[in-house]
């Protein structure tokens, strides 16, 4: 048979574990013979042999490695899965034993990390018990140095297996927008098709003004229903000329809608890659990519906000230190350091989230004296809330939003459990876990 490591990966695997509800074995089942058929279809399984699957493989009612209940479930998953793959451990061999995993997980952090969450999901429930069944908080620190040193992956692994620090299911909203300014920072922007880039600084001026259509050297961007397009600002507030440092303290949409589409989209989506966000989460070539449009996990857009406070540097996000095999120490791979940003241009964006977290939260920056930087991320359709904040070279992310995952990975309206602007529910938990609330 194909080698899975050929196989496309399954986006969303959490609705397909057959052991958590009846509607995820039946698109397990679904799943399992669509692959096997498209395999014949493309010679990779001949009939005859496709012939002898008939029935679908029944799993173990629970996995006894993820059977405790506590939030450890989800870091031997987590582990388990880094192991397989930096150690080149097949299924077959892992299942023999006999592995011991040394992690990069820090325990007071997830301890700390856990008990936010659970603060914040109570009192979700007692604010909207009905909204709040289907929430879910995604929450992943990440070292400048790559090591993951917590996540929170869901409530329960026995009852959940979808992994929420690791999942790629909503928009990173105006948390992406440090990539949008590292890229005009790197690239400059492009005033005409033919001209030159002109250099950007943190000083340079753009409009702030909401509703603003975006434009090309050519006139107004035009979407494919005929309409202009044009970025909101939250709160429908204008800002008028303001700085791009400003704006990213800010949070100015309209501002870095425009400045995506001088800088080249193409070269926004390249300098988010290189600090660490995967492509296949990277939204489409089209202005509401510098909106925001990306879908990141909480680890990944940890691991990229860790790259400006690395000066540039990004190490690929990883959770073993080593792996030893009855007392033998296993070849594994370890990720290096690698140069995504200048020096400059990451001192420019997390000076800019400096000024963020000093300006929206002026008593919490004071007592930091100046070591902490983040920004909150809101989207358009009000379907996630974000928090990214860095202290220490450890960036946090978090991430709240709302699926129903017996139906769909279709986001919903947060219906108020992201919080507000002045009382955010992922600031409030990254807060929490880093020791900045009560």
């Amino acid at each position: 048979m194909r080698p899975l490591s050929s196989l496309p990966l399954l986006k969303g695997a959490g609705l397909y574990d057959p052991t958590l509800s009846a509607n995820n074995r039946a698109r397990a089942v679904e799943r399992w013979q669509w692959t096997l058929d498209r395999m014949v279809k493309i010679g990779k399984l001949s009939p005859e042999e496709r012939a002898g699957y008939r029935t679908f493989p029944e799993p173990l009612e629970s996995n006894p490695l993820y059977n405790t209940g506590e939030q450890s479930d989800y870091l031997v998953e987590l582990a388990t899965q880094y192991a397989k793959k930096t150690a080149h451990i097949a299924d077959k061999d892992f299942d023999r034993g006999g592995y011991q995993i040394y992690t990069t997980f820090d325990k007071k952090r997830v301890d700390q990390l856990t008990k936010a969450v659970n603060r914040a999901r109570d009192e979700a429930r007692k604010k909207n018990p009905g909204a709040a069944k289907h929430v879910h908080y995604g929450a992943a620190s990440v070292a400048a140095d790559g090591r993951i040193l917590a996540i929170h992956g869901g409530p329960d692994h026995r009852k959940q297996g979808y992994n929420e620090s690791n999942a790629t299911t909503v928009r990173a909203g105006s948390a992406f927008q440090p990539f949008v300014y590292a890229a005009a920072l790197e690239h400059g922007v492009r005033k005409s098709r033919d001209g030159a880039p002109e250099p950007v600084t943190g000083e340079t001026l753009y409009t702030g003004d909401d509703k603003v259509p975006v434009t090309t050297p050519e006139g107004p961007y035009w979407d494919r229903s005929g309409r202009k397009v044009a970025a909101k600002n939250d709160g429908g507030r204008s800002y008028g000329q303001i700085s791009l440092h400003r704006a990213l303290a800010l949070s100015v949409n309209t501002t870095f809608m425009q400045l995506g589409m001088d800088t080249g989209l193409d070269k926004v989506r390249a300098t988010a890659r290189a600090a660490g966000l995967l492509p296949s989460s990277l939204g489409a070539q089209v202005p509401a990519l510098s909106a925001g449009s990306s879908t990141p996990s909480a680890i990944r857009m940890a691991g990229g906000y860790a790259t400006f406070a690395a000066e540039g540097r990004h190490t690929e996000p990883y959770a073993i230190l080593k792996v030893t095999r009855n007392g033998h120490e296993v070849a594994a791979d370890v990720p290096g350091a690698r140069r995504a940003v200048d020096v400059e241009t990451a001192a420019a964006v997390q000076s800019a989230l400096t000024d963020a977290f000093r300006t929206a939260h002026p008593e919490a920056a004071a007592a930091a004296d100046g070591a902490v930087a983040g920004k909150v991320g809101t989207t358009e359709d009000d379907t996630a809330a974000w928090y990214v904040g860095t202290e220490k070279k450890v960036s946090t992310a978090v991430v709240v939003y709302r699926i129903d995952l017996a139906k769909s990975l279709e986001p919903l309206p947060l219906e108020g459990l992201g919080g507000t602007a002045s009382d955010s529910v992922p600031y409030g938990i990254w807060a929490r876990a880093l020791g900045h609330a009560g």
